[in-house]
This record gives structure tokens, sequence and C-alpha cells, in this order.
């Protein structure tokens, strides 16, 4: 019997670092400076010759975010790069099966930005992002925030969104000429099982077959298991709760069929 388990992980406040070391071997040093300065060069000539237009290239793309059923979950929409550009149109279809705008887009903090935006047709929402400071930063290769999307995730929705896919992009220059060539990229919602509720509860989904009994079962460690609760289910997936879940740095949450 399959069994599968899911995992409420609370985040840890305080981050890691990463490091790297060099191994020279004795005697071997002229060798290795030889090979540095060789590689620093030929990472010179291929930055020469590669062609402008690549490293100008500008693409507009709509990020991807986890949600949970029934809640909201924001998307990001980036430019890359963005330092040259002041204004953006462009809209973002979605499947309305699946998800739903969720209030107004939302423009970057400390950007200088407005951003507008509405439904011009069904499954299609038009988003309009511009400066309100002309003398916004000129990073060359940046890539910049220009809006926040809130959709909500379709409550019975256990996979995701689907395509967010942009279209119809209309980038406008400082000086005012339109920007063409732009590439345009997809995002997604992807719907995770478990999520922490502002009031502290676990909610969480998971695999089922229809019409079958369950004790959904807790535990911290994989080796103690505690009933929660007897569910039956009436899909492919079970919804349950876990009041206390705040409780813990980590739980662990499985359905056990009954016999």
């Amino acid at each position: 019997m399959k069994t599968n388990i899911h995992c409420l992980k609370r985040p840890n406040p305080q981050g890691g670092t990463l490091s790297s070391a060099s191994l020279i071997c004795p005697g071997k040093r002229d060798a290795v400076k030889s090979v540095r300065i060789g590689l620093m060069a030929a990472i010179a000539m291929t930055l020469l010759l590669a062609p402008s237009a690549a490293r100008a290239e500008t693409s507009l793309t709509v990020g991807n975010a986890r949600g949970y059923p029934g809640t909201t979950a924001a998307v990001a929409v980036y430019l890359a790069p963005g330092s040259n550009i002041v204004v953006s149109q462009f809209d973002v279809s979605f499947n309305t099966g699946k998800v739903g705008p969720a209030g107004a887009a939302m423009a970057p903090r400390g950007a200088g930005q407005r951003v507008k935006s509405r439904e011009v047709a069904p499954g299609v929402r038009r988003v309009l992002a511009y400066s309100v400071n002309p003398a916004l930063p000129r990073a060359t290769n940046a890539v910049r925030a220009v809006a926040t999307l809130p959709f909500a995730l379709a409550a019975g929705e256990y996979v995701g969104s689907g395509p967010l896919t942009p279209a119809n992009g209309i980038l406008v220059q400082r000086d005012g000429t339109a920007l063409t060539g732009v590439t345009l990229n997809s995002g997604a919602i992807f719907a995770q099982p478990v999520f922490l509720q502002a009031d502290g509860t676990a909610s969480f989904f998971l695999p089922s077959q229809p019409g079958t009994n369950y004790w959904v079962q807790a535990s911290t460690d994989l080796l103690q298991w505690m009933n929660l609760s007897t569910n039956r289910a009436t899909s492919d997936f079970l919804e349950a709760s876990d009041s206390n879940g705040r409780d813990f740095d980590y739980r662990f949450y499985r359905a056990v069929p009954q016999p």
C-alpha cells in the first residue's frame, strides 16, 4: 500500500551562506596561474565576439508562485533588462476554470511606478505600468519587477493555474520610442499541498480514492503517528486541517485507508 506524506515546515529566520575554496597543488602554482590567465583571456574573447543584440535582448516574464486552493497568490512580472523602459502595457491570459483575478495589480515598492489593470475579456487581464520618476536608475542589465498581480487559485484546484501567458506587449523607452523584438515568457501558480493559515491552522490535501474512509494522521518524526480525524474521500484528493499546526517546527501528514 502506497501512502503519501506531506510536510509542514515553519520558515527559518536564520539564513545560511555558501562558501567556496580553491585547491592548489604544491610546486604547480605557475601552471595554475597560466591556466587562470588563459581562462580569463578566453572569457574576454567570448564576450568581445558575442553579438551585442543578444546581450541587449529584452524580455517580459510572468513569474511563478505557489498557492493553495481557495487562496490568493501574488505573481510578479519582470523586465530584463528594464533600465530604459518607462511605460509597459501587456495582457495576461489565464484559465478562468483554474484561477481568477483577486484585486488590483500592485506596483513594486520604492520603484517610482504606478500600475493599473482591468479584465478586458474573460480570462484576459490588461496591465499598464508607468514611471512617475524620470530619474529611474539606469542599471544596464538589471532585472526589474514592474508589477505584482494577485490571482486566486480556484477552490478544489490541486494542480495549479496552468499557464499565465503575456501577450500584446508594448514597451516605451525614455526617448518615447517603442521597443521591438521583446521576448514574452509565461509563468504559473503551482498548488502546494500544505498551507499555514493566518490563524495558525495548517490546511492540507492528500491523494485519495473516492468513497474510501481514511484516518488522517500527523507525526513529527515519521515514527509515531497520531489520528487527527476520520474523513471520507469524495474525490481524488482529500482535504483536512490541523488546528495545532503552528505549534510545530515540522509536522508530517498522511491519510491511511481504513479496513
